[in-house]
């Protein structure tokens, strides 16, 4: 399973990246339990979930999901991958068009 992480923190005035880290060592070790191959990890940091800032790492992650560059999406928490309930649609409805895992009507 090739993995992307993705980790954002808000706001990180000293550009010290304490936060984005502390996120990556936690996914970092959620995949290694899972024995899953780290494919990239994909930071914004120092990016407000309630600014209109571009997320460049966050573009990049949907572009090599759509490719096909990475099977799993790990995240510290799912308020860090999306700013508004728009942006979790459509990453949903991305994920479900490349899950192996298909849901089944009874």
């Amino acid at each position: 399973m090739r993995a992307a992480i993705y980790v954002r923190f808000s706001a990180d005035p000293q550009g010290t990246a304490l936060g984005v880290e502390r996120q990556r060592a936690d996914c970092e070790a959620l995949c290694e339990r899972r024995s899953w191959k780290v494919a990239e990890v994909y930071v914004d940091n120092d990016v407000s979930a309630t600014s209109s800032k571009p997320r460049p790492a966050y573009a990049r992650l949907l572009e090599d999901i759509d490719a096909g560059v990475v099977d799993a999406v790990v995240v510290w928490d799912l308020d860090r991958l999306y700013r508004k309930p728009a942006e979790l649609e459509d990453f949903m409805l991305l994920a479900e068009k490349y899950s192996p895992i298909r849901p089944t009507r009874r």
